[in-house]
């Protein structure tokens, strides 16, 4: 015994012997544990129906949009049928058929090979309405949303495209009144332009929906403005005539402005000067003028005015004993004059005007609404009328007592 165990060959083959026996043995038991990978199975996919039609009609009403595709497919390849199916569509072809009310069978194209005459579609026909295609026009309605920034204003939304066409049937045109443009303004501090997509509403601003519009999107601009406000308009004399001319008449148009800037920058007075250059001219004239923008002002409207200037000759007169006037006296002083009552005037301006003055047209008085008790003479101040300036008095202060 002792010898046979020491025999290498007879125990190699005793070893070979016992592994065949226990590879059977957990062989046999696996395929008694095991269940069985044979067999089908089917799979359900939901799949949206489409309409073919002719160019001139659409499908308006489908009594099943949506419809089931029951394939049948073995075990071990079920697991990729969704792959396979990302190609498939359901189509109801209604070509050739006219408008009204129609019984069509569906078909699944694009399915794999190895499902054709595997498969059913649940349920196999639709029942559908066909109208006739019609386009009409509609115009684009703008709808601004939001507010500009703090102390901005929105202007006037305007489009490239203020109509588009409108194309489906003849019942769903009709509903659409309108065609939206919606645009946001919020926070803006300046004009803005954007391309929006349009929406088609019926008359209660629910969307159409079966419609197609031409074009599907237009540009839209929203102007945003600073505040703004009307000035008038003040014409300012900027320079002196020709030797022996004086400006009798300016006009401006138009008389009023809007002007655009920041609260603080707007003219408190509501009044916008306008420089009149009038250095060196001899005759009337009418020209063009660009308006000045104050600090802070970013725009006038319109920027250029129509200034009308009238020419003449100019002549001077001289009045004598002018009385002075004493104005603005505080209530609880008394201002009197201690020198002359009376001054002598010299004035000069366009012909029309000084040739109308007489003595009564000239006030000569004491502005007394700064005077102190210690003053004793005070400057005098002369108001005459338009376009008439002094050339010369014969006192340029009076004596006063204030008390």
């Amino acid at each position: 015994m002792d010898r046979f165990l020491q025999n290498n060959t007879i125990l190699r083959i005793v070893a070979v012997i016992l592994s065949c026996i226990l590879w059977l043995t957990v062989t046999l038991a696996g395929a008694a544990t095991s269940p069985a990978q044979t067999g089908t199975v089917v799979r359900q996919s939901s799949f949206q129906v489409q309409v073919e039609t002719n160019p001139d009609l659409v499908a308006t009403v489908v009594s099943n949009p949506t419809v089931v595709v029951a394939a049948t497919v073995d075990v071990l390849n079920a697991s990729a049928l969704p792959a396979q199916m990302l190609g498939v569509a359901v189509v109801a072809d209604a070509r050739g058929l006219g408008p009204g009310r129609h019984t069509v069978a569906l078909a699944a194209v694009n399915m794999p090979a190895s499902l054709k005459g595997n498969f059913t579609i649940e349920p196999g026909t639709i029942s559908i309405l066909l109208e006739q295609k019609t386009q009409s026009q509609r115009n684009v309605k703008i709808t601004v949303d939001g507010k500009p920034a703090a102390g901005y204003m929105s202007g006037t939304p305007s489009t490239d495209t203020p109509v588009v066409q409108v194309r489906g049937s003849q019942t769903n045109v009709a509903q659409v009144s309108a065609v939206l443009a919606p645009v946001s303004i919020q926070g803006l501090a300046e004009s803005v332009t954007r391309s929006v997509s349009l929406t088609p509403v019926d008359a209660t601003g629910k969307p159409v929906a079966g419609v197609e519009l031409t074009p599907s999107s237009v540009n839209v601009t929203v102007p945003i403005e600073a505040p703004q406000m009307t000035a008038t308009l003040v014409p300012e004399i900027v320079g002196t005539p020709a030797p022996g001319y004086a400006v009798s008449g300016v006009t401006v148009s138009p008389t009023v402005v809007s002007v655009f800037g920041l609260p603080t920058a707007l003219p408190q007075s509501q009044t916008l000067a306008v420089p009149v250059n009038v250095n060196g001219m001899r005759n009337s004239t009418t020209l063009q003028s660009h308006l000045p923008l104050p600090t802070g002002v970013t725009k006038v409207d319109p920027l250029s005015v129509t200034v009308t200037l009238t020419l003449e000759t100019s002549v001077s007169k001289f009045f004598t004993g002018v009385p002075i006037a004493i104005q603005n006296a505080p209530s609880q002083r008394q201002v009197t004059l201690t020198g002359p009552t009376l001054v002598d005037v010299t004035v000069s301006g366009p012909k029309s005007v000084v040739d109308g003055l007489t003595a009564s047209s000239i006030q000569v008085y004491v502005d007394a609404g700064n005077l102190k008790p210690s003053d004793n003479s005070a400057p005098l101040n002369v108001l005459l009328p338009t376009w008439v300036q002094v050339n010369q008095l014969s006192l340029d202060k009076v004596g006063v007592a204030v008390k």
